[in-house]
C-alpha cells in the first residue's frame, strides 16, 4: 500500500454501478513515471509504509467532468511525514475517456514558478488542486499558491495564477494553456502591501460559459481582499473589465460561489449567509445587491464545516456540518434554497444515519446528472477504521 497515494472512482448516476476504479500513477501511467524516487517509513510513530515512489501521489485531489471526460489529478503532495519527498515539484492531470475509460492524455504542470516558502502540492503552486472548471470546450485551472516572476516584496507572496485550456479537439493537443491569467495587482502598489503573502489570486473562481463571463475573488485577512470580473466573449485577456480592492467574501474560496449569466452568488462563511448580485454594470463598477439570505442562525462554524453547491439557475444547496440536532452535536444537516424565490429554504435533508454524534452527514456533496445529489458524512473529524 502506498501513503497518501490516492485512488478515484467513477460511478453511473442511474444505478450507482461503479464503472472504473483506479489510480493512474500506480498503475505506471504517469509521464513521469521513470524519474519518481522511491522513498517510505513511519507516520508520527504510527503506521509504517513501504518504500514507494507513489507515496504521496495524492491522486484524486480534485475532480472534474463533462460530456465526454473524467479528470484527476496528482499533485504530488509537498508535506512529507518521512522527511523531505523526492518527488515533490511535480503536478499532473490525468483525462479518462467516459466512452471506454481510457487514459486518453496526461496534461503536465506547467514550467509555473514555485512558491519559496510553502510545500503546497504541485511543486508549491496548487496547481489542479483546488480548483477545475469546465465545460466540453474550456477548461479554467487555478494555481493560487504560484509565485510571479519579478516577486520583489516577500520571497513567500504567492500571487497566483488561472491557466485556461482549449479542450474542444484532440486530446494530445491540451497539454499547453491558451492563457495564463496572473494576479492583476503589481508588485508595491496601493492596493498591496509591502508586506504581503498568502495572496491567492484564483482561490475563488465562478464561471458561466455561456455568459462568458468570470468572476475571481482573492487575497488573505490581514492583506486585503480583492475581485475582478473577466468577460471573455471577444476572446480571453489578462485584463479584467473591473477590479475592486473589495472582495465580496470575507474567506474568498471557490466552493462557495456561482456565476449564472449576469448573476453572482456567493456565501459568507462567517455569518452563514448566501447572497445574489446583479454584475451585468461591472464593467461601470456597479455591482447592485439582489437579496440575501442567512442560514443556520448564522452562527459561524469556521469554513471547513461549510459547503455550498449550486445547481443551474435553481437551487443552492447549503451544507452545515456541524449541525446539531436537539440530542446530538454535529450530525449536520443540509437546506435546499430557491435562488429565484430570495433563497428561501424549500426542503431540508437530515442526516441518514441519525442517532450519532459527529456523524458530519454533508461534508462532502455533489450533484449528479438529472438532479440526483450525492452526499459524504465523516463519523468524526478523528482518522481510524470506523470514520
Amino acid at each position: 500500500k502506498t501513503y497518501s497515494g490516492g485512488h478515484a472512482w467513477i460511478i453511473r448516476n442511474s444505478d450507482g454501478a461503479v464503472m472504473k476504479s483506479w489510480n493512474s500513477v500506480v498503475d505506471g501511467d504517469s509521464p513521469n513515471d521513470a524519474t519518481l524516487v522511491s522513498f517510505g517509513g513511519t507516520t508520527t510513530g504510527v503506521v509504517t509504509y513501504a518504500n514507494s515512489k507513489y507515496n504521496q501521489a495524492a491522486f484524486g485531489n480534485a475532480v472534474a467532468i463533462n460530456n465526454n471526460y473524467a479528470f484527476v489529478s496528482a499533485g504530488y503532495i509537498g508535506t512529507n511525514q518521512f522527511g523531505t519527498d523526492p518527488n515533490f515539484g511535480r503536478g499532473e492531470l490525468y483525462v479518462i475517456s467516459l466512452e471506454d475509460f481510457s487514459l486518453v492524455t496526461v496534461i503536465d504542470k506547467p514550467a509555473a514558478y514555485p512558491d519559496s516558502g510553502s510545500w503546497n502540492a504541485a511543486g508549491s503552486t496548487s496547481w489542479a488542486q483546488q480548483q477545475i472548471i469546465l465545460d466540453d470546450n474550456t477548461m479554467v485551472i487555478s494555481a493560487p499558491n504560484e509565485d510571479s516572476p519579478d516577486g520583489t516584496t516577500n520571497t513567500s507572496e504567492q500571487e497566483g495564477s488561472i491557466y485556461v485550456y482549449d479542450i474542444s479537439g484532440d486530446p494530445a493537443n491540451w497539454s499547453t494553456p491558451i492563457i495564463k491569467l496572473t494576479n492583476p495587482i503589481p508588485d508595491n502598489t496601493t492596493d498591496r502591501p509591502t508586506t504581503s503573502i498568502w495572496w491567492n489570486f484564483g482561490n475563488s473562481i465562478a464561471v458561466d460559459f455561456t455568459a462568458q463571463k468570470m468572476v475571481v475573488e482573492w487575497g488573505q485577512i490581514n492583506n486585503g481582499h480583492h475581485s475582478a470580473v473577466y468577460d471573455f466573449s471577444s476572446g480571453w485577456s489578462n485584463t479584467p473589465i473591473n477590479r475592486r480592492t473589495v472582495a465580496f467574501q470575507a474567506y474568498p474560496g471557490g466552493s462557495f460561489t456561482s456565476l449564472q449569466g449576469d448573476t453572482y452568488y456567493y456565501y459568507t462563511t462567517d455569518t452563514l449567509t448566501l447572497h445574489a448580485v446583479d454584475i451585468s454594470q461591472a464593467a461601470s463598477g456597479i455591482y447592485t445587491p439582489i437579496w440575501s439570505k442567512q442560514f443556520f442562525g448564522g452562527s459561524y462554524a469556521g469554513g471547513d464545516y461549510i459547503n455550498v453547491v449550486l445547481y443551474d439557475e435553481s437551487y443552492a444547496y447549503v451544507a452545515n456540518v456541524a449541525y446539531d440536532d436537539p440530542t446530538y452535536s454535529d450530525q449536520g444537516q443540509i437546506l435546499v434554497a430557491d435562488l429565484s424565490n430570495s433563497g428561501n429554504v424549500i426542503d431540508t435533508i437530515d442526516a441518514r444515519q441519525g442517532n450519532m454524534t459527529s456523524e458530519r452527514f454533508g461534508y462532502s456533496i455533489s450533484l449528479g446528472t438529472g438532479g440526483s445529489l450525492i452526499v459524504a458524512g465523516e463519523k468524526s473529524a478523528s482518522v481510524g477504521p470506523n470514520n
